[in-house]
C-alpha cells in the first residue's frame, strides 16, 4: 500500500461530505458500497490498481460516518454532491 489515507470534511450545500484519499496526481473518485465504507475505498488493496500518479477520493454517501443526510434527498442530489467533491482537487466546481 503506498500513503495513509486522511480522512476530511468539505461543506456543501448538501451539508457536510466525509471524505478519504489517499496519494497524489489525478483526482480518481471512488464511490463506495461494494468495496465497504469510504476509508475501503482508499486503504484497500483495490487502490492501489490505478498506479502511480492518481489521488483516489473516497466520499462518503449522504448520511453515513460524517457526512450530512440532507431531508428529502435524491440520487441525483448525492450525484450532484460527488460533482461537488471536484473541489477537493483545487478545480472551480461551486461548492
Amino acid at each position: 500500500m503506498g500513503t495513509a489515507s486522511t480522512r476530511s470534511r468539505l461543506e456543501t450545500r448538501f451539508g457536510t461530505i466525509e471524505y478519504a484519499d489517499q496519494g497524489e496526481g489525478v483526482p480518481l473518485l471512488v464511490s463506495h458500497g461494494v468495496l465497504g465504507c469510504h476509508v475501503d475505498t482508499v486503504d484497500s488493496w483495490w487502490a492501489d490498481l490505478p498506479g502511480p500518479g492518481f489521488r483516489v477520493i473516497g466520499p462518503s454517501r449522504f448520511g453515513y460516518f460524517g457526512s450530512t443526510l440532507p431531508e428529502g434527498a435524491t440520487p441525483a442530489d448525492q450525484a450532484d454532491a460527488y460533482a461537488r467533491c471536484s473541489t477537493i482537487s483545487g478545480s472551480s466546481a461551486p461548492s
